[in-house]
């Protein structure tokens, strides 16, 4: 019964979102486009041609002897198919995956192709309307029978497998890290001087923040330790190569939006966030504290391997940092180490466990080396 319920929710979500969503609607805007383009160009051009070609190979169509009332029953089981199986999948992959649906609802290829399955739809009853009017349809009738169910069956069920694919643990991971370096790529294009519009500023910093929000949810839902590093080393990456990008930022990008002010992570740093914008260490201030609870939670489970890796992806953070004489952010990596150094000595002394500590020296070491070099 439960599972019944799931499904029906996700499915009244997914519909909601295709209906009200904004790529949903331009995803939708493009394939309806295209879909009365490519029938204008079949009737004009493909349709004599294709004509011609079966009176070649001694074929006499009789085109109005075509039957159209199957069409709209047969697209609307393909719909139902594509929809059902995309809600299915999603719903079930999303128990072990937080925030799957809202993933996948921005996701350019599933907006595509369901929108396509519509549209093919819509195609069929347009045909079956017109017909019983009496207006001549014929080339529609033989591009919706001859070509968009052709290739919609071809490509339909290679495409629920690939999503069927893509809810892997490690694809999500990877899917989610892509989205922040394309928005990091797209920022370092504008230039220090590039001007961003209030509401792109405040959607990338949200969409930054909501990425990382979901990679958190996946390290402390997914019980695995593999998906669990893979997300800690992608993270670290993904800070080293934002450090590496920050001078070719616009200005306006570091102006802490109301959302991000009202972001969990940042409750307690209210009287500082001026600071913050000064310091242009926003992003890395999130990053940094959600890896420190993660931390005391790879402690109190006994999982020192990860939380080592914790603190070594921060080290390496720092030496990055280092290299691009960023003063700031090593200031607030310092800080964040010296935290962890006072977690990880409060957890030895109440376990008596000192292993954790020793590896957190040893990477504190490296990072103290790094400021020496530098």
């Amino acid at each position: 019964m439960r599972e019944s319920v799931n499904l029906t929710q996700a499915f009244s979500r997914i519909l909601r979102v295709l209906l009200t969503g904004s790529r949903s609607q331009y995803a939708a805007l493009m394939v309806f486009s295209v879909m009365l383009l490519a029938d204008y160009l079949f009737r004009i051009y493909l349709f004599p041609l294709y004509n011609n070609f079966l009176l070649k190979i001694g074929a006499s169509p009789v085109w109005s002897d075509l039957d159209v009332g199957f069409a709209p029953i047969v697209w609307l089981s393909f719909f139902a198919i594509i929809l059902g199986s995309l809600t299915i999948v999603i719903t079930f992959a999303s128990q072990n995956v937080p925030k799957l649906i809202d993933l996948y609802m921005d996701h350019w290829p599933s907006l595509f192709f369901v929108w396509w399955a519509a549209a093919c739809l819509i195609h069929a009853f347009t045909i079956k309307i017109f017909s019983e009017a009496g207006v001549e349809i014929v080339s529609s009738l033989i591009f919706n029978y001859h070509v968009l169910l052709a290739v919609s069956l071809v490509i339909g069920f290679p495409f629920v497998l690939s999503i069927l694919k893509s809810t892997k643990t490690s694809n999500v991971i990877e899917n989610l890290l892509e989205g922040s370096y394309a928005k990091f790529k797209r920022l370092a294009k504008k230039g220090p001087k590039g001007i961003i519009s209030p509401e792109e500023h405040a959607k990338i910093q949200y969409q930054l923040f909501e990425e990382l929000n979901q990679l958190m949810d996946l390290l402390v839902f997914v019980p695995y330790k593999e998906p669990k590093s893979q997300i800690i080393e992608g993270i670290g990456e993904l800070l080293r190569y934002y450090v590496k990008l920050k001078p070719k930022f616009p200005e306006d990008f570091y102006k802490i939006c109301q959302q991000i002010r009202d972001d969990i992570s940042f409750r307690t740093l209210k009287s500082l966030l001026v600071e913050v914008e000064k310091s242009h260490t926003f992003y890395e201030q999130k990053s940094f504290r959600m890896i420190g609870n993660v931390y005391n939670v790879f402690l109190d489970k006994g999982e020192f391997d990860l939380s080592t890796l914790c603190v070594e992806q921060l080290s390496q953070v720092g030496k990055t940092a280092m290299e691009c004489d960023d003063q700031e952010l090593i200031e607030v990596i310092t800080v964040r180490l010296n935290t962890y150094f006072r977690f990880a000595l409060k957890h030895g002394q109440h376990n008596n466990e000192p292993r954790n500590l020793y590896n957190l020296v040893f990477h504190y070491g490296q990072f103290l080396s790094y400021m020496v070099e530098h």
